[in-house]
């Protein structure tokens, strides 16, 4: 066997080895996520625009069901910061699952009144929590949808709903 052919061989079977524990990470992913404490867990953002805006900051994710499509998903609020070995910190805050017969995707209709900026169809108890807390916390909130990053934290809309959720707490 020649020294080309033993690394041909050593290269399919390290490819084969790494698509096996590939195959077995995702497993334990499936199996964390399902665990009762599993989706609080911090994981690092490898994305590769995720340090393209603004460290730390609130993010309202969608993650599409891999076999039902839209008709099952679901969204996840959570905090994105720097670690300080540089890299970048996922901090799930909460989520909501989502079972929609029609399979219509979130981001198919403008859900902001007539006149305003393009919103996608925001979970409402997630999304006046996300919005409060940016307000609250001085953070940007940031919709992560296919068409990428969407600031909705200064989005007409939510500043409408903080002006009127503020109202109340004012004192004399």
């Amino acid at each position: 066997m020649t020294l080309e052919e033993r690394l041909n061989k050593l290269l399919e079977e390290k490819e084969e080895e790494i698509s096996n524990l590939k195959a077995i990470a995702d497993n334990l992913r499936v199996r964390l996520d399902g665990s009762a404490t599993g989706w609080c867990m911090a994981y690092e953002d490898e994305g590769p625009d995720t340090k393209e805006h603004p460290l730390p900051r609130l993010e309202i994710v969608w993650q599409r069901d891999k076999d039902y499509g839209w008709s099952s998903f679901r969204t996840e609020y959570r905090l994105v910061a720097q670690h300080l070995s540089g890299s970048v910190v996922v901090y799930p805050l909460g989520f909501t699952k989502h079972n929609k017969g029609n399979g219509e995707s979130p981001f198919d209709q403008n859900y902001a009144r007539p006149g305003e900026p393009y919103l996608p169809d925001m979970p409402w108890r997630m999304g006046c929590e996300a919005v409060h807390d940016a307000h609250h916390l001085g953070l940007p909130l940031y919709a992560v949808t296919p068409k990428g990053y969407l600031r909705i934290d200064d989005h007409p809309t939510y500043k409408t709903q903080q002006n009127l959720g503020l109202e109340h707490r004012k004192l004399p």
